[in-house]
């Protein structure tokens, strides 16, 4: 029993402390691995800085599970402005298995995604909430240290901290939002982690990136094409009707339209094409309502690929965290009206949607350089697999991998869109990931996708 309050004490003193623990790692590192024999939980309950959890496993492939809230200075260049406390869950196997570390870009209100990836590397499974979403919110919201690199120093010290426990390698991946803050943490900790993973995530180029328009007007087949138009202006054809049903089917679903009703109607009707492209990737256009529908069909096919939220009050404020950033680093698009100007009654010229979802009240200056910078690195950045959907709007500003320069890879689902994930890839090319990862990782890789 006295043994075994002294290897409290010991690991205590060693997890306390990173200088500390460093130094008791090099001084005798066997001595330590041959005393300390805690389990994981209490490994974890002993991290400075760190509160936890423990779940319910699900599913039943981990041994155990956890929510780990991980203390961060709001300002890590300034650490004395204060402390918020960043949400992480921890699925954990082994610790000496690899880790998979998804890096989320909005809030992760359960432990219920499961990286595709856990069972391909049979490894510990690990998913950050970005700053400023859901539970990772400081109690004062100062935007101004809402930034890619602030975040990136968020992962690095979760990174840093969990290392002391697991011991295997490391993969980083994302998804959309969240593969760009694989990227963006990359950038600034190049070495951090052993692969990365950024699935169909848009390395823009400007605040508004003019790709994002244009690839809309080669996106999928001509026909594909014509028939979204068509659908479009179908709705405003017989504007006053589909207005109407606009309006009943918004106020029964509670929507609230910051911008007013009508605008909202317009707006709903130019984002359709967006939408649908990147949820889509152009599946079923055949069977897209047009001009020989019912207004009632066309402002159901509206609200099917649910358009209007995106406009809602309520989910404007819940996104507003990333519209900050994007209007001040990473960037966004607007919408052309050349093809519906003629059908359009509050607008008539580009929708340059800042004004569509920033406050007037608020001004935001955006940071040309960061993603200058990002676009930079990447370019000579070596164990990067990005992956993309062909017909997702999101992919005209997808980064391609130069693979004379690196050893990374961009890889494009045929006809994919924003879903587009490892396991909808065709076989050679889930076959050009699995030796990637081998040959990065030197790790048993389970086909299995």
């Amino acid at each position: 029993m006295i043994m075994r309050i002294l290897h409290l004490l010991l690991a205590l003193m060693l997890f306390s402390s990173c200088s500390a623990f460093r130094k008791t790692e090099e001084m005798n590192p066997q001595k330590q691995d041959e005393t300390i024999t805690l389990d994981i939980t209490q490994k974890l309950r002993l991290l400075n800085g760190v509160k936890t959890e423990k779940l319910e496993v699900c599913p039943s492939q981990f041994a155990n599970a956890f929510v780990l809230m991980v203390e961060q200075p709001i300002d890590h260049f300034h650490p004395e402005m204060g402390k918020f406390w960043q949400k992480v869950y921890l699925n954990h196997k082994d610790e000496n298995k690899p880790v998979i570390l998804s890096l989320n870009g909005y809030s992760v209100p359960f432990n219920g995604y499961i990286s595709e990836l856990v069972p391909v590397l049979d490894a510990n499974f690990i998913h950050v909430e970005h700053r400023y979403f859901g539970d990772s919110k400081p109690e004062s919201m100062d935007y101004k240290y809402l930034d890619i690199q602030q975040s990136a120093m968020d992962h690095h010290r979760i990174v840093q901290i969990l290392k002391r426990i697991y011991k295997g390698k490391w993969i980083s991946e994302g998804i959309s939002k969240g593969g760009q803050t694989v990227a963006f943490h990359r950038r600034f900790y190049p070495d951090e982690v052993d692969a990365s993973i950024p699935y169909v995530a848009p390395i823009n180029a400007a605040r508004e990136d003019k790709r994002l328009i244009s690839f809309l007007d080669q996106v999928g087949s001509e026909e594909c094409r014509a028939n979204v138009l068509e659908f479009q202006r179908a709705v405003l054809s017989d504007y006053d009707a589909a207005f109407e049903l606009f309006r009943q089917k918004s106020i029964s679903r509670s929507y609230v339209f910051p911008m007013g009703m009508k605008r909202a109607f317009e707006l709903s009707v130019m984002e359709f094409e967006f939408a649908y492209w990147q949820w889509s990737g152009g599946e079923a256009c055949d069977s897209l309502p047009g001009i020989g529908n019912s207004t009632e069909e066309l402002v159901d096919a509206l609200f099917a690929i649910d358009a209007p939220s995106f406009f809602n009050k309520k989910d404007m404020e819940y996104f507003f965290p990333f519209f900050y950033q994007a209007y001040a680093e990473i960037g966004m698009y607007g919408y052309s009206v050349d093809s519906l100007k003629n059908h359009l009654r509050e607008y008539n010229t580009y929708v340059d949607n800042y004004n569509t979802f920033i406050p007037e009240n608020i001004d935001i200056i955006f940071n040309q350089s960061a993603l200058a910078e990002v676009n930079e690195y990447l370019s000579g950045a070596d164990r990067f697999i990005f992956i993309y959907g062909e017909n997702d709007a999101w992919s005209a500003t997808a980064f391609v991998a130069d693979n004379v320069r690196t050893n990374s890879v961009t890889l494009f689902q045929k006809g994919g869109s924003h879903m587009t994930r490892i396991r909808t890839l065709s076989g050679d090319q889930k076959k050009i990931i699995y030796q990637k990862l081998r040959d990065w990782l030197g790790v048993e890789i389970r086909e299995v996708l």
